[in-house]
């Protein structure tokens, strides 16, 4: 999603029996309760050619929205593709990437601002994650490649790619030895809602995707304490209302709404 003359763009895909597609929303981003003011506008970009999820920004410089993705996704033609447009609703083909750039890519991403721009001078990257030369028939045997790239407006759209070849890259496999590093926490929910008290389940996510819940240690503060009390890991109606609340664990933060109800 980005920000754009006064409004919010908002970029998803629709896979259908013709392929994938991106769709695009817009909302009024003058408007405090702007997720009421979404209006949605359909295809922007075509089904693509064995392609993915689009990444959309907005060119400063230049004035122009730029979208990239994958075609050919997974295949040792693979490559990434760049589409343009001025209103952000209908895009058309300007040109790819394929030279440089790894055999079997896929959902690729472009570098940008928290609003979604990239202004002159900014530092862009593209990357995308490749199955490897070694992976054949291996589903998520990946890895994820940075490059840094320059934008530029040229004399018209580059899209015959028969002249450029791809690298053939071997993804290079953790050691399996390695320990486990913690990489986050959270609450096992994001919101409750309370009329009693209720114990809250503090949880440690780590590099190995596994889940455990954290029972020692565990610090909550910035809630109001007029909605909610909190003694150890249970939290304590007061009054009717709502409450945001932090948790915190060595080092390690996250936070979850409380709802208060009669």
């Amino acid at each position: 999603m980005l920000w754009w003359a006064k409004r919010f763009t908002y970029n998803y895909s629709w896979c259908n029996e013709t392929g994938a597609t991106t769709r695009v929303a817009t909302a009024d981003a003058t408007d405090e309760n702007w997720p009421a003011t979404l209006q949605f506008h359909g295809e922007c970009i075509p089904p693509k050619n064995g392609g993915d999820s689009a990444d959309v920004k907005y060119l400063d410089e230049y004035g122009r929205f730029v979208a990239v993705f994958t075609e050919q996704r997974f295949s040792d033609e693979s490559y990434i593709a760049v589409w343009e447009s001025f209103d952000g609703l209908s895009f058309r083909p300007s040109g790819f990437i394929k030279e440089n750039t790894c055999k079997k890519l896929h959902n690729c991403g472009i570098s940008g601002r928290a609003d979604g721009h990239i202004a002159a001078g900014d530092p862009v990257y593209i990357s995308y994650a490749y199955a490897g030369a070694d992976s054949e028939g291996s589903w998520g045997n990946w890895a994820t490649r940075l490059h840094s790239a320059t934008l530029s407006l040229s004399d018209g759209p580059k899209l015959d790619a028969s002249a450029e070849t791809n690298n053939n890259v071997a993804v290079a496999h953790r050691d399996i030895s390695l320990v486990p590093e913690i990489v986050t926490i959270k609450a096992e929910k994001q919101s409750y809602t309370i009329n009693k008290s209720e114990q809250i389940w503090v949880m440690a996510y780590d590099t190995d995707y596994f889940v455990f819940p954290v029972l020692t240690d565990i610090c909550f503060d910035g809630y109001d304490t007029s909605v909610i009390k909190i003694i150890g890991s249970r939290i304590f109606p007061v009054a009717p209302g709502d409450t945001r609340v932090f948790v915190h664990w060595h080092g390690f933060s996250g936070d979850f709404v409380v709802h208060v109800t009669e």
